[in-house]
């Protein structure tokens, strides 16, 4: 290449070209093994007479910012009760802070970059064929697996995409009345309404407010019902039962209750000085944008999503807790091993950004609580080494005794669970990728570090939370630092 500064172009097909070379040295022993994690090393557990059953909880877009983990004035009291049997994992992080990426990594146990699936519009199954999902390998060694809700995405039903469910339960999909019959939520439709105008066709979500509906009028409320009556149900096999929760995802409604705990006034503001978004990466300048749904984003529009979101997240707490009272009450509890998870988070104004698809820390670390009711397992306890949501397949099949594959990239987080002083692994990777341009971050205990293929740089002090708004790479003191990290980063994930 000639000798004077390279193009922009030029810059990031340098990246690309380096980011396929890492990610395919990763995959390369998973690819010659043929990714079939049903036939692998045996499992360190020994199987047992009666398998444990697996209530395996999913959220969507729910951030650490809750009472369980480490915001106490959102109200998540059936989150906390379930911390109190387990463990509480206080640093876990997706893989990719977007839906579809993200799911489709938990649901296989390979990262994105393996898997080829970096957006919503890429289906696993096209992509790695071969590869067993952790709920058909569950079905492949005795267990009924069953899906309520979104576990997969963009799924009419969770079996359409080959995830291995022996039975799907059918539930009715969201329509507008859903989300707040009787009551006109504030929002895309309502703009258009008042503009005489037809409503662009994600209007639906790009709502929030009460939504004068309760119970079974709302989609998570039916949602739980389906996992009662299933939990009901007298089961010949053990069973793996996963529940796929709506809120806190877009959009912000729930029943007026839930927005009753929250008075306005009370909800604080995120403050981000203009000089701190002007630093924000290419990657995210003009996608992240200074208005939401068509609006200006004021203090006011802030505080009253921040609000709903609040109250989104009490009213999905509420309706797990419908579902751990059922287990409960079924006698369930002291053979079943549960699962609360979320796919990503959700930037609710943090950084001056709006959503997901991004890595900053607010965006990629996610809720998750393991409980275990056997004696050798810790109860009540919290963990803040370093897990990653891909390490919940090998955990699982530890757990439950089941063989496991070595070409699965995650790590059993077991012996975190049997004593969560543990010091885990060294490091946390997401992936995010918008258009044309990636980014790749990595975690470690006290940093995080992120490229994009563009040539941004960010480097952020994860020890005093409210410095991860400043990149600390044009700093020289951290020079050391930053070599190291990156160094991290470009070795990629260490393979078992």
């Amino acid at each position: 290449m000639p000798t004077e500064r390279r193009t922009q172009k030029q810059h990031t097909e340098t990246m690309c070209r380096r980011c396929f070379l890492q990610t395919a040295a990763w995959t390369a022993g998973t690819a010659a093994t043929g990714i079939i994690p049903s036939v692998g090393r045996p499992a360190s557990v020994p199987p047992r007479a009666r398998r444990s059953n697996v209530l395996f909880i999913a959220m969507d877009d729910m951030s650490t910012r809750v009472s369980a983990f480490a915001d106490p004035s959102v109200k998540t009291p059936h989150m906390e009760a379930l911390a109190k049997r387990g463990v509480a994992v206080d640093r876990a992080y997706c893989q990719f802070p977007l839906c579809n990426p993200s799911r489709a990594s938990v649901m296989t146990g390979l990262r994105p970059e393996t898997l080829g699936v970096l957006s919503n519009e890429v289906h696993w199954r096209g992509r790695v064929p071969q590869a067993v999902g952790l709920a058909q390998h569950f079905a492949d060694h005795g267990y009924e697996t069953a899906a309520v809700g979104k576990i997969l995405h963009a799924a009419k039903q969770p079996g359409d995409r080959g995830a291995g469910w022996t039975r799907v339960i059918p539930t009715p999909g969201p329509s507008d009345g859903q989300w707040g019959r009787g009551r006109e939520l504030d929002g895309m439709l309502r703009d258009a309404a008042r503009a005489g105008r037809k409503a662009p066709p994600m209007a639906q979500y790009y709502q929030w407010g009460p939504s004068g509906l309760d119970g079974e009028d709302m989609i998570d409320g039916r949602f739980a019902a389906a996992a009662r009556r299933f939990l009901g149900e007298s089961h010949a096999k053990p069973f793996f039962l996963a529940v796929g929760f709506h809120n806190p995802h877009l959009p912000f409604t729930a029943p007026d209750r839930f927005f009753d705990m929250y008075p306005a006034a009370s909800v604080p503001v995120p403050d981000v000085p203009r000089d701190r978004m002007q630093e924000r990466p290419p990657f995210l300048r003009g996608v992240m944008p200074e208005n939401l749904a068509g609006r200006e984003i004021t203090p006011e529009l802030t505080r009253t999503l921040n609000r709903a979101y609040r109250a989104c997240c009490s009213h999905v707490d509420a309706c797990i807790g419908q579902v751990l009272d059922a287990l409960k009450k079924n006698d369930l509890e002291k053979n079943t091993i549960v699962v609360l998870w979320s796919d990503h988070s959700f930037l609710l104004g943090e950084h001056g950004a709006w959503g997901k698809n991004c890595l900053f820390e607010e965006a990629c670390r996610v809720p998750l609580i393991i409980t275990v009711p056997e004696e050798n397992y810790a109860h009540g306890r919290r963990c803040d080494a370093l897990a990653e949501l891909v390490d919940l397949y090998p955990t699982l099949t530890e757990l439950c005794g089941l063989p496991t594959s070595d070409t699965l990239e995650g790590t059993s987080l077991v012996p975190l669970l049997r004593d969560p002083t543990c010091p885990g692994k060294h490091a946390a990777f997401s992936t995010a990728k918008r258009d044309d341009l990636m980014g790749r971050s990595i975690r470690t205990r006290n940093w995080r570090y992120t490229e994009y293929t563009d040539g941004s740089v960010e480097l952020y002090d994860c020890r005093r939370p409210t410095s991860q708004s400043v990149n600390l790479v044009r700093k020289g003191e951290h020079r050391n630092t930053i070599n190291q990290v990156k160094a991290l980063l470009h070795a990629g994930p260490k393979r078992k």
